[in-house]
């Protein structure tokens, strides 16, 4: 078969499986629910254009902020509007894995694994169908990958700048992104030691200096006010305005444990094969780089400085992503018949070994639709054991617009109401057991939304007055 007719059938059929994988994604985010982060991205993006633009009002990079100002204002402020924005956002970077894939190992069929695989990676699925800025840390890191590829296996100029503008929006999307550039930048220069190579990145961060430069006394600003307002928990420094995990032993593992799934030796591997074989070294070399180096300058860092918070370093996953494409593509010459069955077996366990990974969403939205269909004139609510209540009562977000909100009392007000609801996120909380005891004293309970167990809890129940 030609290879140009090998390569449209391949493409003809990546888009086939970008559509199915796009389709599974979408259902997958019908069982995630809107988390106090997400709530706080329509907070801060309720202010003028500019005041967002600005981050007058946050301490984030600016650019995702401003796409997702326009785009709830364009489509609405559901919550399944603003997830179709962060579904958008994976659709495009599941394209370009392919094109990745495609382009750098030179084989349709490791862009298609890589396509897989980035769709079932339960990093991905944590943090890359949010809506907050990471599923653009993803898209982005992703791009920095392309373009540095293509720059270390062709230096140009040219190429070098196109590189550093996809740094400089990096940056502008999230501050710790510059952890990638650094790594990304120290392996380059050290794969490519020629004077000529050298000026060449040095334009590339000229890219980045030009167009990143107006916001350095914003930046500031923002350190400034997170030194201000920010304590930590305990003794160190603290820049996140986030609760931070600590750097110890098992909190390390369990970070490299959720990128590799659990199989970081095997990838060392596939690094060490590389670099005896001499074939795809130099990008073996870069996903190593690009993952151990900035996880362990944060882990590092992180036990004198409150930075490492997980989600902030979602970037990192594409390092065993890259590994994985450049084992696949050491199957060549006698053993390239094994490539198709090791990526199907690769794609099958991680498809297997990733529901142990994902995050396990509590039945908000089903039991607030559910009390929000059932509910009658003179109903009031109960929300025990919550320290926020109003988040979870943004109309245009779970329930339809123009909904007004639910007649919210206090356990013992509950006396003399026909219909009260209980809503708690927390079934096993002593404090809400005790509200419990005293209501079925005098009501008892009709109906039941949602479950309470070891992985997930919320629930809503329906009381009414016990018959004389």
């Amino acid at each position: 078969m030609p290879k140009q007719l090998d390569n449209r059938l391949f493409d003809g059929f990546a888009v086939l499986m970008l559509m199915i994988l796009a389709l599974g994604l979408a259902l997958y985010t019908r069982q995630m629910i809107m988390h106090w982060d997400e709530f706080g991205s329509y907070d801060f993006t309720r202010y003028p254009l500019i005041e967002v633009a600005l981050m007058q009002h946050d301490i984030h990079a600016p650019l995702w902020w401003i796409q997702f100002w326009g785009w709830w204002r364009a489509f609405g402020q559901s919550e399944a509007v603003g997830r179709w924005n962060s579904l958008l956002i994976a659709f495009v970077t599941l394209a370009l894995a392919y094109q990745v894939g495609k382009q750098a190992f030179r084989s349709p069929l490791i862009g298609l694994g890589a396509m897989a695989v980035t769709a079932l990676h339960p990093f991905v699925l944590r943090y890359g169908l949010d809506m907050r800025p990471y599923p653009l840390v993803v898209l982005l890191a992703l791009m920095s990958v392309w373009a540095l590829l293509r720059w270390l296996n062709r230096p140009t100029a040219a190429r070098a700048r196109l590189y550093g503008l996809v740094v400089a929006l990096m940056l502008y999307t999230h501050y710790y992104m510059a952890l990638l550039a650094l790594a990304q930048g120290i392996y380059a220069l050290l794969a490519r030691r020629s004077r000529a190579a050298w000026i060449q990145m040095a334009q590339a961060v000229g890219v980045v200096l030009v167009l990143f430069g107006p916001w350095l006394p914003i930046l500031v600003r923002h350190y400034n006010h997170l030194r201000g307002v920010v304590r930590p928990l305990d003794a160190r420094v603290a820049l996140s305005p986030y609760p931070t995990v600590p750097t110890t032993p098992e909190t390390v593992q369990q970070f490299i444990d959720l990128n590799t799934l659990g199989l970081g030796a095997g990838l060392l591997l596939i690094v060490g094969l590389a670099f005896v074989l001499r074939r795809w070294r130099m990008e073996a070399g870069l996903a190593l780089a690009m993952f151990a180096l900035p996880t362990a300058a944060v882990f590092l860092l992180n036990v004198n400085i409150s930075l490492m918070v997980e989600r902030y370093m979602v970037f990192v996953v594409w390092g065993p992503i890259l590994l994985l494409m450049a084992g696949w593509a050491l199957l060549d010459g006698r053993l390239r018949w094994l490539r198709l069955p090791v990526i199907a077996l690769c794609v099958g366990g991680v498809a297997l070994l990733a529901p142990t990974w994902h995050k396990v969403y509590p039945p908000v939205r089903e039991v607030w639709q559910s009390i929000y269909t059932d509910w009658q004139a003179g109903d009031v609510l109960i929300m025990d054991n919550f320290d926020d209540t109003h988040k979870y009562l943004r109309a245009g977000h779970y329930l339809p617009a123009g909904f007004s909100g639910f007649e919210t009392i206090a356990p013992e007000e509950a006396l003399g109401h026909a219909r009260v609801w209980h809503v708690t996120d927390n079934i096993f909380d002593a404090t809400v057991n005790a509200h419990l005891d005293f209501l079925k004293q005098h009501f008892t309970i009709v109906r039941v939304y949602g479950e309470c167990n070891a992985r997930r809890c919320f629930v809503g129940q329906l009381l009414e007055p016990l018959a004389p």
